[in-house]
């Protein structure tokens, strides 16, 4: 399960999780909104490098304003495909 806060707009019919086996990802979301995530720790690496899809749930104020399915893309690099992060 991957925990966010909530995104103003719904999710696009079929959410991708861009990941390379490192400790950086993509959510894609639709393309008005989406998600960077670096330093993943080893031990969820791990966990995704064997899923297909994952659970995502956004929250607030201890309430879940959605959750979906995100299909996981695997990927060479992530940062090669969407640039470069500081």
């Amino acid at each position: 399960m991957l925990l966010l806060l909530p995104f103003e707009d719904e999710p696009c019919g079929n959410p991708l999780l861009f990941y390379d086996g490192s400790g950086t990802a993509f959510l894609f979301r639709s393309f008005e909104s989406f998600h960077f995530l670096q330093d993943i720790p080893e031990k969820y690496i791990k966990i995704l490098n064997g899923l297909k899809e994952i659970k995502v749930v956004e929250f607030a104020d201890m309430e879940v304003a959605r959750e979906y399915m995100a299909t996981i893309e695997r990927v060479d690099d992530v940062q090669q495909i969407f640039g470069e992060r500081d």
